[in-house]
């Protein structure tokens, strides 16, 4: 069925129980010639999509089969099925990426990302969390404060006893 009789057969779908006159037809499609419809509606008639019934010369009414309304039920389902593709596809395209995880500094305020080592506003040094916890157990575990020195590699708080830094396994000095 090519496009010019889908609209054939679509537009007596729509108008139901009381079918497409010719005039609907040409109201209905733009730019269409008799010639065009007249062959049109006749193969519809003939596979079995369409009904037609002749009020005169060149005038007729053209109603829809139950063929036909199983044609244009069919038509819309894979219509939807291809606007809703679309439509999911587009959402895809227009979804944000993940936002990256900020946090403030301490010192200023700032919205820092959560990978800097700096603050870029004002060069604070940042402690992340992890390294805050690791440092809460270090001085948990120690006796006194005077068993603990920071790593120079990470900045990591050490018990004067260990022999390399538990975060970044730096070897450390006696």
């Amino acid at each position: 069925m090519d496009d010019f009789q889908w609209q054939v057969l679509n537009t007596a779908a729509k108008r139901g129980y009381y079918g497409a006159s010719r005039e609907d037809l040409f109201s209905n499609i733009r730019g269409v010639r008799y010639k065009e419809l007249e062959e049109a509606v006749r193969v519809l008639e003939r596979d079995g999509f369409v009904e037609v019934e002749w009020t005169g010369p060149n005038k007729f009414v053209v109603n829809i089969t139950e063929k036909g309304s199983e044609m244009v039920k069919s038509k819309y389902k894979e219509r939807l099925a291809e606007y809703e593709k679309r439509i999911e596809e587009q959402k895809a395209a227009a979804a944000p990426e993940e936002p990256e995880a900020l946090f403030q500094c301490g010192n200023c305020n700032a919205l820092v990302s959560e990978d800097a080592t700096e603050c870029p506003k004002c060069g604070a040094k940042l402690v992340d969390s992890e390294k805050e916890t690791e440092d809460q157990e270090a001085v948990a575990d120690a006796q006194e404060p005077d068993t603990l020195f920071q790593c120079g590699n990470c900045d990591a708080l050490v018990s004067k006893d260990a022999k390399e830094c538990p975060k970044c396994g730096a070897k450390l000095e006696d």
